[in-house]
């Protein structure tokens, strides 16, 4: 699809356990330990950034790695970032079941 894709944990052991998946299933993707409150790019560098259940671990608040994100990021870059939440779908479901 023509996507270089690069992963960043704090991590060792991490990173091995991802190279080793990588490399059993024949994908292409470069590995780094690192941050992401200190994201090792350039600014503007970057066309996409994906973060998946991270910033709601900083006792802080979220706002440095999202600072971070958007810094390494294009202008017109496009970020994903998600943390775990409750759907309202199962809110509802449990308020329903209550007794």
């Amino acid at each position: 699809m023509g996507i270089n894709i690069e992963g960043l944990d704090f991590s060792d052991s991490t990173i091995e356990f991802l190279k080793h998946w990588q490399q059993e299933y024949g994908f292409s993707i470069n590995f780094l330990k690192g941050n992401v409150t200190d994201i090792p790019y350039d600014d503007n560098s970057l066309s996409g950034y994906i973060s998946l259940g991270v910033v709601e671990h900083f006792i802080e608040g979220p706002h440095k790695p999202i600072a971070e994100a958007q810094r390494v990021l294009r202008p017109g870059g496009i970020s994903i970032i998600t943390t775990p939440s409750i759907s309202w779908y199962i809110f509802y479901r449990n308020y329903l079941k209550r007794d």
